[in-house]
C-alpha cells in the first residue's frame, strides 16, 4: 500500500494498514466548525486528536511511525439521514449519530459524533450507556466490513 496524496472527502471511508492491524476510519467534521476527527469505523473509536483540515489529519496520519500507509475505499459512505425522517431498522446494530444533550450533570454535547443504536425502547449511545434521553438528530450506516480478512 503506498500513499496517497489526492486527500478524500470527509465522509469517504479510508483503509489504513498499521504495524499491528488494518483499520477503516473517516475523518468527520465538528457541527461547530472546530476542526476534524478520525471516526474508528473497524474498533468503534472517536479520536480525541482534532485537526484543522482534512488535509491536515491525513498529513499527521503518515506521520505516525506505526502506519505503513493508506488508501481510499471503493465504497463510499452513505448520507445522512434525519432521525425525524426514519430510524435506524435494525435494532442494536451499530451507526454513527449526531447527538447533543446532557448525558450527565457534568457533560454537555452538541452536536457530537458518537456510535449508537436504536431500538422500541429510543436511542442507545455507546459511550453513554445511562444516558435515557440522548437527542440525535441525523444518523448514517457503517460501511461494510472488509471482505478480506485483515488477521
Amino acid at each position: 500500500m503506498t500513499e496517497n496524496k489526492e486527500y478524500p472527502d470527509s465522509l469517504e471511508a479510508i483503509h489504513v494498514k498499521r504495524v499491528k492491524d488494518e483499520v477503516d476510519v473517516v475523518l468527520l467534521p465538528h457541527k461547530d466548525g472546530s476542526g476534524y476527527s478520525f471516526v474508528n469505523l473497524t474498533k468503534g473509536h472517536i479520536c480525541p486528536c482534532v485537526f484543522p483540515s482534512v488535509e491536515a489529519g491525513l498529513h499527521d496520519l503518515e506521520q505516525k511511525e506505526d502506519v505503513l500507509g493508506w488508501k481510499r475505499k471503493d465504497v463510499h459512505m452513505s448520507c445522512w439521514i434525519s432521525a425525524d425522517e426514519r430510524l435506524p431498522e435494525d435494532s442494536y446494530e451499530s451507526v454513527i449519530a449526531i447527538v447533543s444533550g446532557n448525558p450527565s450533570k457534568s457533560i454537555t454535547l452538541i452536536g457530537a459524533y458518537q456510535f449508537a443504536s436504536y431500538d422500541e425502547e429510543g436511542w442507545y449511545i455507546d459511550e453513554f450507556p445511562e444516558w435515557d434521553t440522548p437527542k440525535v438528530r441525523y444518523w448514517m450506516d457503517l460501511p461494510d466490513s472488509p471482505e478480506e480478512d485483515l488477521n
